[in-house]
């Protein structure tokens, strides 16, 4: 990943009309605020918001996962599988959400529901 966000010449255009005052001119704290919603919304800063979130929920795992309870993530090429353990067994949770964070916090509320 590079360190450089590159804004196309129309994105620009667009966020700079939409900030523009009454008399065509924005002002600096208009441009600043423009650059970073412009900035929030790049693909770089998304990434590092979903591997933050997974990372938050490895984090809330290690904390709630009761005893006797492991969550493994299973990776391979283009795919990765979230699988819960109790007392060694495997154990079926519902998920149905494609994001890893959300996995791990279904596996953490199912383990926790089989070990109150």
């Amino acid at each position: 990943m590079n360190n450089k966000t590159v804004f196309s010449k129309e994105e620009v255009q667009r966020i700079k009309k939409q900030w523009q005052d009454d008399d065509g001119a924005a002002s600096v704290t208009d441009l600043i605020q423009m650059a970073g919603q412009a900035l929030l919304q790049s693909p770089e800063i998304q990434q590092l918001r979903k591997e933050a979130e997974v990372c938050k929920a490895i984090e809330l795992a290690c904390e709630k996962l009761p005893l006797d309870c492991d969550i493994r993530i299973e990776l391979e090429r283009d795919a990765g599988t979230v699988v819960l353990f109790v007392d060694g067994d495997r154990v079926d949770f519902p998920s149905d959400h494609e994001s890893m964070d959300m996995a791990i916090r279904d596996a953490i509320d199912a383990a926790m529901e089989t070990k109150p």
